[in-house]
């Protein structure tokens, strides 16, 4: 206890919006920049002659990638400081966008940098988000992680649209430029956060990451969660290509919508699972995204705003309330583990997702690929209904 920060001991009183939370909040809006900025890259590789099912396979390898290395750091991440691998993932992000810059874009090369992307993007991620759970007062989790999801939130409203303008003015190289600054801000940013603290677990007994994944109260989470990855593949794997087939020439609404109105949701709705429990949250969120990823396929209007406002409310319920349930089933002292199976979980349905629905979209069109999209989203419904665990019993969460 003696080497924790000081602003975080404060017995049950224990503060969320500290000075730490608002540097860890704009270490992410930089990380996040740098990957939302690349909702753009199909459009690279189909602009270099790759198909639908190649994009789909280059940018599905990030995510396999991503669960690799989450598999491989979730116990070390119970054990050490979260700072060290925010700050090793945001340099090997610097890095790679460097190398997109230089390299040319032949598919081998594409799929190299794309597998070392998605292993820093998983330490990054992951790291941020276990140190910020760490840092917020345990009846208020549902809150600090829904706000400090805004932070990573934010660039989706921009980014793309900036994405448009720089590719307009200097080509591709410009993204990759702008990802490479942010992740040297975030990286600058990092050496500032506190020391992070945490309960190390017993090594006798120290349980492994996928018994921690097959545990009776975390599988239904986990399966949810995949779930919600599969959704995200087909928007941010497919939506650019779609709405080019549309001769809709740009997409940066859609995601400025879906930014917005899951920021709203969030600040709207932060509380409410912490008060009134997870279950309750997720259940309309997974209507909300399963009928938006659906609808794009029926109606290709749901491209731009109105679409982007009912998946972002989806994603701004479902989110933040499903990381603070995983964080929950989970004893304390794996948080780490806990993060990087959720996140894994999820990286596994954009991969599975990514590939299955760029073969969809290849041999049957892009309306088909929504639709079954939609519907799988639907299935989690009765997991979430009939297996999930309820974490929060009328909690009255502190003030600020």
């Amino acid at each position: 206890m003696e080497n924790m920060p000081a602003d975080i001991i404060e017995g049950n009183n224990r503060k969320l919006y500290t000075p730490s939370y608002f540097i860890a909040c704009s270490i992410l809006f930089l990380g996040m920049t740098s990957y939302y900025i690349f909702v753009l890259f199909p459009l690279y590789l189909e602009k270099n002659g790759f198909s639908l099912s190649d994009i789909g396979l280059v940018m599905g390898v990030f995510s396999i990638s991503a669960i690799l290395i989450k598999v491989r750091l979730g116990k070390k991440m119970d054990k050490r400081d979260a700072r060290f691998f925010v700050l090793a993932g945001l340099a090997g992000l610097f890095s790679v966008s460097i190398a997109y810059m230089i390299l040319p874009p032949a598919g081998f090369i594409m799929g190299i940098l794309r597998v070392m992307q998605g292993a820093f993007y998983g330490s990054f991620f992951t790291g941020i988000f276990t140190w910020t759970s760490r840092h917020s007062p345990p009846d208020r989790l549902g809150e600090g992680i829904g706000i400090f999801g805004i932070a990573g939130l934010a660039p989706m409203a921009a980014g793309p649209l900036i994405g448009e303008i720089v590719v307009a003015k200097f080509s591709f190289a410009g993204i990759f430029a702008v990802a490479a600054a942010c992740c040297l801000a975030g990286f600058l940013l990092g050496l500032m956060l506190p020391k992070d603290s945490f309960l190390p677990p017993r090594e006798e007994g120290s349980r492994s990451f996928f018994s921690l994944l097959f545990d009776r109260a975390s599988l239904p989470v986990m399966s949810v969660a995949f779930i919600f990855g599969t959704a995200s593949s087909s928007v941010f794997s497919f939506l650019a290509p779609f709405a080019a087939s549309m001769k809709i020439d740009e997409v940066g609404s859609f995601f400025t919508a879906y930014a917005l109105s899951s920021i709203l949701t969030r600040i709207i709705t932060g509380r409410l699972s912490d008060r009134y429990g997870r279950k309750l949250i997720i259940v309309p969120a997974l209507v909300f995204i399963g009928l938006g990823v659906g609808g794009i396929g029926i109606f290709p209007f749901l491209m731009s705003i109105v679409g982007g406002v009912l998946l972002g409310m989806g994603h701004g319920l479902i989110y933040p309330t499903m990381t603070a349930l995983a964080l929950e089933v989970i004893p304390e002292e794996y948080r780490g583990s806990a993060m990087s199976i959720f996140t894994a979980a999820s990286d596994t349905g954009q991969f599975m997702g990514s590939i299955i629905y760029g073969i969809i979209a290849e041999a049957a069109g892009f309306t088909p690929m929504y639709l079954v999209a939609g519907i799988v989203v639907l299935c989690g419904l009765p997991i979430i209904i009939f297996f999930g665990k309820e974490t929060v019993r009328n909690n009255k969460p502190g003030a600020a």
